[in-house]
């Protein structure tokens, strides 16, 4: 794994991004810590939540001999001993998964999960951190304000590099997971500052019915079940690219009700986990019942039959 660490510094009268080790981070005020996750590059940024001044940036590479388990333990690792050495990063956001290529799907839910497992492996130690995940289109609306989103990966990309750019002139020259990550956390500090709290970032707006298509999964864990998503090709690229979200929902949930308010307004893959035990509506409904014999979990993965909205 390849860390670079970047703080803005006054050199020579002009203020740079100067690289800095790891051990030198040293976070004085309640800040924020925003990541942008994927399987080559992770990009971390860690802003003042007060005055929104960008304190660090970093990218985080997996290189070619690593694999990603082995990627991924080394990141918790790595954020484990920032968080640690630095108390007053109480609020983390992390963006929903995007998947370019389907057979990035298992690391990409390996990876979207590592913050929670640093606070539950470590309980009660780090009980004060506050996350979040952020759906795609959340928080670059939000960020780009004004403006609007454009259309597919690369063109998103640009506009959120060109909107850093076109504020802070320094910094110029940062990886596109840099950038997404100060994105996410700009975001997460405006709500702050406007008396919300990160909650708000979640995908929670008033459920509307749509239709939508569903496929069944049966599964007794979530790599197994990533396994059999990866073989699934009725899914449109577009919808992949905006996001999937991950739920478990309990035996007194509506599978409808739970369905559109996860989806929300936006045009993404939604994944809703059952426990075979309960859920009889669905299973009676959806013709399940060799699913629900011989696996923990049943997993309907969701997507919107249009994509008008």
């Amino acid at each position: 794994m390849k860390v670079r660490v970047r703080e803005p510094q006054l050199v020579n009268n002009t203020m740079q991004m100067v690289d800095i080790e790891t051990c030198d981070i040293c976070v004085g005020q309640f800040s924020a810590l925003g990541i942008d996750g994927s399987t080559s590059n992770t990009g971390i940024a860690i802003i003042d939540e007060s005055s929104s001044i960008i304190r660090y940036t970093m990218s985080v590479a997996r290189e070619k001999d690593e694999t990603p388990v082995q990627y991924k333990i080394r990141l918790k690792r790595l954020v484990t001993d920032i968080l640690r050495k630095n108390r007053t990063i109480m609020d983390i956001g992390y963006e929903e998964p995007i998947v370019e290529n389907i057979g990035a799907v298992k690391n990409l839910f390996m990876l979207r999960v590592f913050v929670e497992e640093i606070i539950e492996e470590n309980r009660p130690e780090f009980d004060y951190i506050r996350f979040v995940e952020i759906p795609n289109m959340t928080w670059k609306k939000k960020m780009l304000g004004t403006e609007k989103v454009p259309s597919g990966t690369e063109a998103q990309k640009k506009a959120i590099r060109d909107k850093v750019v076109s504020c802070i002139n320094y910094m110029d020259g940062l990886t596109e997971d840099e950038y997404d990550a100060i994105g996410i956390t700009a975001v997460m500090c405006k709500v702050k500052q406007d008396g919300q709290e990160i909650d708000e970032l979640k995908a929670k707006k008033k459920a509307k019915p749509f239709q939508y298509n569903v496929e069944f999964i049966g599964a007794d864990d979530e790599d197994n079940m990533v396994t059999e998503l990866m073989d699934l090709d009725n899914i449109p690229d577009k919808v992949m690219n905006n996001g999937i979200l991950l739920k478990e929902i309990n035996k007194r949930s509506n599978f409808d009700k739970c369905v559109y308010e996860y989806m929300g307004s936006e045009d993404k893959v939604v994944i809703i986990k059952m426990d075979t035990r309960w859920f009889g509506d669905v299973i009676l409904k959806y013709k399940l019942g060799e699913l629900a014999s011989t696996y923990m979990y049943i997993y309907a993965i969701i997507w919107r039959k249009t994509r008008k909205i």
